[in-house]
């Protein structure tokens, strides 16, 4: 064998201790062992808007799993954030962009490719074959349309055209760019009555579902559409062929018993919640699930869902103990569990408050029994909290203790002092 030697193509199965022997040729030998670690390369992914209107913002998205994010790209583009956005494109912006994801040892490398188009109106129209549908003969004004895109407070806008098709991908992102709204160029939006919406708003929503028997993971989103911004009533709306979801959720704070995460909509009283199609073609991530879906109604929720309590496992009367507390005074949850499931059951039951997981407790229930199951905590921060176990919810409040005013207390003394000594007066005066 050679002296020096390279082992192409390393894989994790190649890691461990290598040993060289060296021989004179008369017998004689002697060896050395050295130690190889193989570390797991990171996988890039790199997505975002491929198609853009001049003038418009090109915005880049980078898979997480990296220490560090550096992006390049034509025009002289770079950029070390994992999701960066570029405003005000211009033809010179199109091509590749090309992420480089590394964990602090290894790296790798994914492109996406973007193109800026030339729209009528003033920035809609055209596009040619760049694949978004859109014409490369528009005429001027035929995209002259905006769609606006709210969500979760940060806005995001679109051209279309007049029947409401977009000429650019619209990818709309919450202020932190954890969850995000996508309709790619050449999608159709129309609202009922063929009204083209001008406001799509992505919002927290304001109540919960009744309970079931999965539990939420994070909080659960609303989605409306408006035929104009300053209509106060949200239309049903059709997607073709439909707009993608991602919400993030961390894996650290899933329930033990967690079997999936799935991206959600519409809860159905007889069945629950309704799975969004998956999103083809894209890489699967940790930390994020995606869905695709092709309408939505006023009051669409969309959720994110963990693994099903086992069936025949029952969770009735929550109660929450005081429901308005003081700042660090203990708060007492209960629930009665009940196992009518024809068998012996254990199963770990975790208590959330505001989506994080305070307690967990083990619950093991023969067939046909009950218990009652307690956890406490402390409330340690002043407003309302969300409390979640066993697919039941509740809340209480936290109150800020009412505090004695030194001055109020010595004007009301000195109010009683002066009425005191008034009344004195006046009986000695009587008295002479």
């Amino acid at each position: 064998s050679t002296q020096n030697h390279a082992i192409p193509n390393a894989t994790l199965a190649m890691a461990g201790s290598y040993t060289l022997i060296v021989n004179d040729g008369t017998c004689t030998s002697d060896n050395a062992t050295t130690l190889v670690t193989v570390n797991a390369k990171p996988t890039a992914t790199a997505s975002g808007t491929t198609t853009v209107c001049i003038g418009g913002t090109i915005q880049l998205v980078g898979g997480p799993g990296g220490m560090s994010y550096v992006w390049t790209g034509p025009n002289g583009f770079s950029s070390t954030e994992q999701s960066p956005s570029i405003p005000n494109a211009t033809p010179a912006m199109s091509g590749s962009y090309t992420l480089t994801v590394t964990d602090g040892i290894c790296s790798d490398n994914a492109n996406v490719s973007v193109s800026v188009i030339s729209c009528g109106g003033g920035g809609g129209g055209g596009g040619g074959g760049d694949g978004s549908g859109i014409s490369s003969t528009s005429s001027a004004g035929e995209c002259a349309l905006v769609l606006e895109v709210d969500m979760l407070g940060k806005i995001t806008t679109a051209r279309m055209t007049s029947e409401g098709v977009l000429c650019e991908d619209c990818l709309a992102f919450d202020p932190p760019k954890q969850n995000s709204w996508e309709a790619k160029a050449g999608t159709q939006l129309l609202c009922e009555g063929n009204l083209v919406p001008e406001l799509i708003k992505v919002t927290v929503a304001g109540s919960s579902p009744p309970s079931g028997t999965t539990e939420t993971v994070g909080p659960i989103y609303e989605i409306n559409a408006y035929p104009s911004k300053n209509d106060p009533i949200p239309y049903p709306i059709n997607i073709s062929p439909l707009f993608r979801m991602v919400l993030t959720y961390d894996p650290n704070e899933l329930p033990t018993n967690t079997s999936e995460v799935i991206l959600a909509y519409a809860y159905e009283p007889n069945q629950g919640w309704l799975e969004m199609a998956p999103d083809i073609g894209t890489v699967a991530e940790i930390g994020k699930t995606r869905g695709t879906l092709d309408y939505f109604t006023p009051n669409t929720l969309l959720a994110k869902l963990a693994g099903l309590t086992p069936a025949g496992f029952m969770a009735s009367d929550l109660a929450i103990s005081p429901s308005q507390a003081h700042l660090n005074q203990k708060v007492t949850i209960s629930v009665k569990v009940t196992n009518t499931s024809g068998t012996s059951i254990d199963y770990i039951m975790q208590l959330r408050v505001d989506g994080i997981v305070k307690s967990s407790k083990l619950v093991s229930l023969a067939d046909g029994a009950s218990q009652i199951v307690n956890f406490t905590v402390t409330s340690e921060t002043l407003g309302k909290h969300l409390v979640q176990v066993a697919g039941l919810k509740g809340e209480f409040v936290v109150v800020a203790p009412f505090k004695i005013n030194g001055w109020l207390i010595a004007g009301i003394m000195g109010v009683i002092l002066l009425i005191i000594t008034g009344l004195l007066i006046w009986r000695r005066r009587l008295a002479d």
